[in-house]
């Protein structure tokens, strides 16, 4: 799998912009005939939200959809204004100039996947984005990486030297990076992983929804400690098949 291949399968994940709701910003919900929109900041023009964002809203704020539904437009909206006050800070989803979801404030640490990408190759020398696995329903991602380091092992297979990361394009996780080594098993072509140190990012890294400098410099560290320590993951595969596991 290329650069290309990834972007084009973890682009459509990014859901829009980020935009971050204080308990003192007086965020009110106005809901008319047709359009609910909220009014994130005292004074500041309204948001319309989409269909969905509605109900991920409704949802997000501990109410029945149903008894939502059976409410005027003028108890729904105070209703609503009252229950996302009482949770006091949250996080907007906004594309195309509507809000199409809510999550929690400041969740973990958003990543942009191209800039991901610049990052790693950068680091280490990328031969292959090897496997690319996407969490169903939801925008978590899994992407192993593998470099040009290889070490024979036992029976004339060889170890490609390779990092592991985690993480999402809308900040539902913290990142983490492993280490790891791919098996080459030459007789029918067969991979296996082991996987060895791992390396996570502390809570609020990113500023809490925005892409810092910070979080950038910890992937560089990362992925080059990880790379790195090749060798010790070569070791422990060695030991794990003199162990017969």
């Amino acid at each position: 799998m290329n650069r290309i291949e990834v972007l084009e399968r973890v682009g459509p994940l990014v859901e829009g912009e980020i935009r971050n709701v204080r308990e003192s910003d007086g965020a009110r919900v106005v809901a008319g005939a047709d359009v609910v929109s909220l009014r994130p900041r005292r004074h500041a023009r309204t948001i319309e939200m989409s269909p969905d964002g509605v109900r991920n809203m409704v949802s997000f704020a501990g109410l029945s959809l149903r008894v939502a539904q059976q409410l005027s437009h003028s108890t729904f909206d105070h209703l609503l204004t009252e229950l996302m006050t009482n949770i006091g800070k949250y996080s907007l989803i906004v594309k195309d100039d509507r809000i199409v979801n809510v999550i929690p404030y400041g969740a973990q640490t958003v990543v942009n996947p191209e800039r991901l990408l610049d990052t790693i190759e950068k680091t280490i020398p990328v031969r292959d984005y090897h496997r690319l696995t996407i969490l169903d329903k939801q925008p978590i991602v899994s992407l192993e990486i593998t470099g040009q380091k290889t070490q024979p092992v036992v029976r004339g297979d060889l170890v490609r030297a390779g990092v592991k990361v985690d993480f999402s394009p809308m900040g539902i996780v913290n990142p983490a990076v492993q280490s790891y080594a791919v098996v080459l098993a030459c007789t029918n072509g067969a991979t296996s992983n082991v996987v060895l140190n791992e390396f996570r990012k502390g809570r609020g890294g990113g500023g809490g929804g925005n892409e810092g400098d910070d979080i950038w410099q910890w992937f560089r560290s990362s992925v080059k400690r990880a790379y790195n320590s090749f060798d010790q993951v070569v070791g422990q595969w060695k030991k794990l098949q003199s162990e017969n596991i």
